[in-house]
């Protein structure tokens, strides 16, 4: 039988070794445009969340 209604599996975190401790932006992250062609483009900054882990459990709880 097929529903309309989707179904939420739980996820289990995978807590990163260098995301512990309370949240916080990093002021001094560097953004890096990569150009995704036809003109468009995304600006990423890797690393700009301290404590990613604590965030997540406080969102997801």
């Amino acid at each position: 039988m097929i529903s309309a209604t989707p179904t939420l599996q739980p996820v289990m975190l995978q807590p990163s070794l260098f995301a512990l401790g309370p949240p916080s932006v990093r002021r001094d992250a560097v953004f890096e445009p990569i150009d995704l062609g036809a003109g468009a483009w995304v600006e990423v900054a890797r690393e700009w969340l301290r404590g990613a882990d604590d965030l997540c459990q406080r969102l997801v709880s």
